[in-house]
Order: C-alpha cells, then sequence, then structure tokens
C-alpha cells in the first residue's frame, strides 16, 4: 500500500511494478489479499483523491494487472482447499452460507469492540437462526445506507466500511473452502477500515467535544490497559494445545474440529482414556468424518489395548480413505495383536504398496512375512528397506533374526555387527549376538556382550537374566568366581520384573544353589515350577522340577556347553 501510495503520488511506473511484486509475494503468504484491486480503488477515492484528477476508466485499468493476479491466486486457493474442508460442507446450500455470511460480518464487529469468547475455531451451524440472519442484514443495510448518505461528506466513513465488507468477502464464506463459520485471523485486514473510522472518526468527536487532552490520554491509556489485560487473558489459552481446543469448547457450541483436536492433543500426552472420550463425542455426532479423526481414535484405542475397537476405526478410516498408508500399517498392527497376521500381511502388502519410500514400512511387513514363514518374500522387503535407509539398525538386527532363524549364522552375525556399528548402544543387538555365541559355545565372548548390553542399559532385564545364567550355571572356576554377581544379577531383574517370571525365578534358583544357598534355592525353583505350571509351559516347568530335585540334594545345577 505504502509503494502504491508514492506511485499515486509520483507517477514512477517503477513504483507500480514494485507494488505488483509485492502484491503477488503477499498473496502468497495470504491468499485473503485477493480483494486489494478494489480497497486501491477505495484508496484513490479518498485519501489518495485520484477520481478528481483522472477518469474512472483509466484508474480501472490500471487495476487489471492486480485483478488478474487476483483470480490466478483465488483458483490455486479454491482447488487446494476443497480436498481439506470437512465432509459435506463445500455442499452446504447457498442460502445457509449467506445467512452465516451476513451473522459473520456482525459477529465480526462484535468481537472487535469486545474481543471475548475468541476461539481457534468457528464451527459451521447448519441451522442458524433466522431472525438474527435478518436482524443482522438489516443492521448492514441501515449502516451501509447511513454511510453512502453521510460519507460524500466524510469520505473516511465510505473507504473504512466498504474496505471492512469487501476484504472480508473472500474469506465470509459464499464459497466455502473450510469447515469453520468464520476466524479471527481472517479480520487483520478488514478490520482496518474500522479503525480508519474510528481514528478519523474519534479525532473529529473529540475536536467537537473540546474534552481536554489529558482527559482523552488517560481514556487512552485505560483502554490499553484493558486490552492488554484481555490479550493477557487470551495468551493463557495459547500455552498449549491442550488449553487451546478446550477453551474453544467451553465458548462455542457443538465444535466438532476442536474435540477432534483435543483429541489428539490429549492422545500425545499419553492421556488415552481422555482422548477417546472425545473422539467418540465427535464420531457420535459426525460418523462420516475425516479419516484422520478415525484414525487417530483407533490409534488411541490400540493404545489402551481396545484392539477389536481399534481394528473397526481403522477400518473405517480405510472406508472413508482407502489410500491412507498410516491407517493400513496401523490396522494390521492391531490385527498381529489379536492374532490375525494374515489379515495383517494384506494391509501391510497395502501400506507398502502405497507408501514405496517409505522404510519403516518395509520393515514392519519384512517382519511379519518372516513371522508367517514366508522367508523369500521377507527377505525382498528387508533388501528393500536396506535400499531405502541403508543405516537403520533395526533393519540390520531384524534381517540377522531371520538369517538366524534360517541357521544362515554368519550372514545374521554380520549384520548384528553392522548394527553395532551404526548403533553402539543398541543393547538388544548385544544380546542377539551373544545368543549366537553361546550357540557356538563361546560363553566367554557371550558374556561380553551381555555385559557391554548392561554397561550402556544397566536394568536391561533379559541381559541381567542371561549373564545371571551363564554364570550361575557355569562349571569350574567361572561359576565359583562368579556366584555373588550371578545372585545379585538375577535378584535385580526379579525385583525389576515383580517376581512374577518363571524363567527369572528359576535363574535365580539356580544362583542360589551355585552360592550354596540351597534352601533359597529351593524356594525360588517352587515359585518358578508354580508360575510355569499355571501357564500351561509344562515342558519348562518339568525341567525346573528336575533341577528343583537338584537343589534338595544340595547340588547345584551346571548347563551343558
Amino acid at each position: 500500500l505504502l509503494t502504491y501510495t508514492d506511485y499515486a503520488k509520483t507517477g514512477r511506473i517503477s513504483r507500480y511494478f514494485f507494488a505488483l511484486l509485492l502484491f503477488g509475494i503477499g498473496l502468497m503468504a495470504k491468499p485473503m489479499l485477493v480483494s486489494l484491486p478494489f480497497v486501491l480503488l477505495l484508496l484513490d477515492y479518498w485519501p489518495l483523491r485520484r477520481f478528481a484528477e483522472r477518469r474512472t476508466f483509466g484508474l480501472l485499468i490500471e487495476k487489471l494487472p492486480f485483478l488478474a493476479l487476483s483470480i490466478a491466486s483465488s483458483g490455486v486457493t479454491l482447488l487446494v482447499q476443497r480436498e481439506k474442508a470437512m465432509p459435506a460442507l463445500d455442499m452446504v446450500p447457498i442460502f445457509l452460507r449467506l445467512e452465516n455470511a451476513v451473522l459473520a460480518y456482525v459477529a465480526y464487529i462484535g468481537k472487535m469492540f469486545s474481543p471475548t469468547g475468541l476461539a481457534v475455531i468457528y464451527p459451521y451451524n447448519l441451522h442458524p437462526s433466522a431472525i438474527r440472519a435478518l436482524l443482522s442484514l438489516a443492521t448492514l443495510v441501515v449502516v451501509s445506507a447511513a454511510v453512502i448518505r453521510i460519507g460524500r461528506h466524510k469520505p473516511y466513513l465510505f473507504t473504512g466500511w466498504l474496505w471492512f465488507l469487501i476484504t472480508l468477502v473472500p474469506v465470509i464464506g459464499i464459497v466455502q473452502v473450510g469447515s469453520q463459520s468464520m476466524a479471527d485471523r481472517y479480520t487483520y485486514v478488514p478490520l482496518i477500515g474500522l479503525f480508519v473510522i474510528l481514528a478519523w472518526g474519534g479525532w473529529e468527536a473529540l475536536s467537537l467535544l473540546r474534552i481536554p487532552r489529558l482527559v482523552q490520554a488517560l481514556g487512552a491509556s485505560m483502554a490499553l490497559v484493558l486490552c492488554a489485560g484481555l490479550t493477557r487473558a487470551q495468551l493463557r489459552y495459547w500455552h498449549d494445545s491442550i488449553a487451546l481446543f478446550q477453551h474453544a469448547l467451553n465458548v462455542t457450541v457443538d465444535n466438532g474440529i476442536a474435540e477432534a483436536n483435543l483429541g489428539y492433543a490429549l492422545a500425545k500426552q499419553g492421556h488415552y482414556d481422555e482422548a477417546i472420550a472425545h473422539y467418540r463425542a465427535v464420531l457420535q455426532r459426525y460418523p462420516r468424518a475425516i479419516a484422520d479423526i478415525w484414525y487417530n481414535f483407533g490409534a488411541s484405542l490400540a493404545a489402551t489395548g481396545k484392539l477389536e475397537e481399534a481394528i473397526k476405526a481403522f477400518q473405517n478410516a480405510l472406508t472413508l480413505n482407502p489410500s491412507m498408508g498410516d491407517a493400513h500399517q496401523n490396522l494390521a498392527l492391531a490385527l498381529v495383536r489379536s492374532g490375525r497376521l494374515q489379515e495383517a500381511l494384506i494391509h501391510l502388502g497395502d501400506a507398502a504398496r502405497l507408501e514405496p519410500e517409505n522404510a519403516t514400512v518395509h520393515n514392519i511387513y519384512a517382519v511379519m512375512l518372516g513371522a508367517a514363514g514366508r522367508t523369500d518374500k521377507a527377505m525382498q522387503e528387508f533388501q528393500a528397506t536396506l535400499r531405502l535407509a541403508p543405516d537403520s539398525a533395526a533393519t540390520h538386527v531384524n534381517l540377522a533374526n531371520l538369517l538366524a532363524k534360517q541357521h544362515a549364522r554368519d550372514e545374521a552375525m554380520a549384520h548384528y555387527l553392522e548394527a553395532l556399528r551404526l548403533n553402539p548402544a543398541f543393547v538388544e543387538a548385544h544380546c542377539y549376538i551373544a545368543s549366537l555365541l553361546l550357540e557356538e559355545g563361546r560363553t566367554e565372548d557371550a558374556a561380553a556382550h551381555y555385559i557391554a548390553a548392561l554397561q550402556t542399559k544397566a536394568d536391561y532385564v533379559p541381559a541381567m537374566v542371561s549373564l545371571a545364567w551363564i554364570y550361575a550355571t557355569a562349571s569350574g572356576e567361572v561359576g565359583t568366581q562368579h556366584a555373588a554377581e550371578a545372585v545379585r544379577l538375577a535378584e535385580q531383574a526379579c525385583r525389576i520384573s515383580g517376581w512374577k517370571q518363571s524363567r527369572l525365578l528359576d535363574t535365580l534358583a539356580a544362583a542360589y544353589a551355585n552360592a550354596g544357598r540351597f534352601e533359597e534355592a529351593v524356594k525360588a525353583g517352587e515359585e518358578a515350577f508354580s508360575i510355569a505350571k499355571a501357564a500351561g509351559e509344562n515342558n519348562f516347568a518339568d525341567s525346573i522340577r528336575a533341577r528343583i530335585d537338584l537343589y534338595k540334594k544340595r547340588s547345584p545345577f551346571r548347563a551343558k556347553r
């Protein structure tokens, strides 16, 4: 506007083209600026008063390049935003959109003078009050008529009021490109027009009333303090997403978008039960809501173990958007947890097809193919994953696990070692390597990897119990020298796990026996036996019983290596 004003005053064509360039940049940042060509005409009327100096036709021709940019920007905006609208809102009947537009105009004026009850999103009301709409329309008509009548003598009224009306047209909802009925952010430019009226009109009023300057200053100061207080109060609602969307729910009615976003914010903080309640409330009112809401609902349900509901939610998301790769992936994971591996593979295949560059999807697909016994296909997916993410330590470990099952130990070891090279803190890789080494009878080397894992993560139970088992069941000096360490590790593992895992208690019993504490060994062994028996692990329970018999004879258990 400053550049255009400079052009209007000096006639320098370079300023005109610079203003046009700045307008194009402005449209890329704020598409609602499409009404600027009409605003420039208003400025030509007042305060530039160019209509008195030039013919109207010339002023109109001058705005055509600006208008061309506006038309292009409008087309792009409509094309992009229509795909993001809530379902069926772009099909709202025109008379409802006109009603909402009239109500919004008056609501914006009201919020300018009383900025309370502000919300990040105002829901679209499909059943607006006809009486309120008529009263709002009457208000706009009366004010516009008064402005036209008085504006001849006070042109700032004409320019300010039409500035407000015109700059709101692109976002007032007549052409619906979103799910909101109005938005505070849309008023930054339009309210300039009303503030122009207040500034010039207020100055005239103060001049006529001859109010002392001290009183004027005090009044302005009080207004600033009031605005500062309201701003401070409003900032509290922007502290975080939960506060923001909870406030929107508090000050609006039937706000499905705010409720869905509140659910998402709660889920991000791990408050899944609260998130589920909000998602459920939205979906009961809008069962055909966008796929993302069903997807987020399913993710929260899955996080709380409600797998059947989660599966249905993911399926609903895919009904609305069959190309949603994340929904296919998470549906597959929920199906796997429900023991439905074959169904899961179908959806993982779809996810891999929809997101061919997503290494995580290919990795998960490969793991599940391996679990289903489809080794060749799993190998192909692992290779695809490594092509996409050659530095993925997790993929190397997963591939190594599959190779180890196929007894390709050398290849498996190579991938485990590569995983450790990529991520030296990968404790699971240390444990897998140790398992392979134990199978080869390399007990000391295996123990070294378990120790390395515990140096990285001191409370890693699998490494604790495995190292304790090696020490507790080793023959000769190894068992004798590390007897106390075996007991310490086994007790710590049981303590962390709540003394409820049969394998850990069995290891503790072996450690006690190795240390000569046979009564405690028998007691721990009996607890391990009871837990294993209750879990239906009969073969393991029989092994524990055989070791208990040794402890009763005051003899430790020695593993064959």
